[in-house]
């Protein structure tokens, strides 16, 4: 009788590390991409957010919304505020890099007007405009406030800046008012954009307000360019300087 002896076939230990590593690489590439497609999905839901808000505000003041003052019903102008503190503002009615306020401009005078930390549509007074404070509770937060479409004019927290948006019945159009620490307090401006960031992705996202009440969303590289002599880096793009003479 003649016995057959079946040889096993598997992997050897070699070729099974070898595969473990292969998976392992490619599971922490799918990783690493969904967290980036997350951080990006988190930022166009923060900048659509503030977009909405906007448009409340906006559609708030052309349909004439009016709301209850000590029991007389009046028809304010809505906006939102923004402000970036150099340092954490423990009053959240005033916005800050992580939230922002929804108000109705009681005291009629196309600014944001809060002297308490209360913040409550039913309690609404002339020197306290807050109804909603919108809070950003992803990593992303507001970065910078920029004026007229120049990269000049871009104000991080540093700055501290301040940024009231509001419209008033019967047209559609945005009214700015903007201060910082360090320049006065204006209304001359043309449009306005509000750039937020998350610390995952290299994309800034930008809500562009302008005067005529158009509202839009952009995205923009978060990567910083290198400029080139006699070029300056000024916010995130390169300008000309301004010319030395002697």
């Amino acid at each position: 009788m003649k016995y057959q002896f079946k040889k096993n076939k598997g992997f050897t230990l070699i070729e099974l590390l070898v595969v473990i590593a292969i998976l392992g690489i490619i599971s922490s590439i799918i990783l690493f991409n969904y967290s980036g497609f997350n951080s990006g999905v988190s930022l166009d839901n923060l900048s659509q957010d503030i977009a909405l808000n906007m448009r409340k505000a906006q559609f708030g003041a052309i349909g004439v919304k009016g709301i209850n003052i000590g029991g007389t019903t009046v028809f304010p102008g809505y906006g939102v505020h923004f402000q970036i503190p150099s340092s954490p503002n423990p009053n959240l009615a005033l916005g800050s890099a992580k939230s922002f306020v929804f108000f109705a401009d009681t005291s009629g005078d196309k600014t944001y007007n809060q002297s308490t930390s209360t913040c409550n549509e039913t309690n609404l007074l002339p020197g306290n405009e807050c109804m909603d404070v919108i809070t950003i509770t992803t990593l992303d937060q507001i970065s910078a406030i920029c004026l007229n479409d120049d990269p000049s004019q871009c104000y991080g927290a540093d700055k501290s800046p301040t940024l009231d948006i509001v419209f008033t019945r019967p047209d559609p159009d945005a009214h700015f008012y903007f201060c910082s620490s360090t320049t006065n307090c204006r209304r001359d401006i043309s449009s306005v954009s509000i750039k937020v960031k998350s610390p995952k992705v290299d994309v800034i996202r930008e809500i562009v307000v302008r005067t005529t009440g158009q509202i839009s969303v952009d995205s923009i590289s978060n990567t910083t360019p290198n400029c080139v002599p006699p070029q300056i880096l000024s916010g995130n793009t390169c300008v000309n300087s301004a010319p030395i003479y002697d």
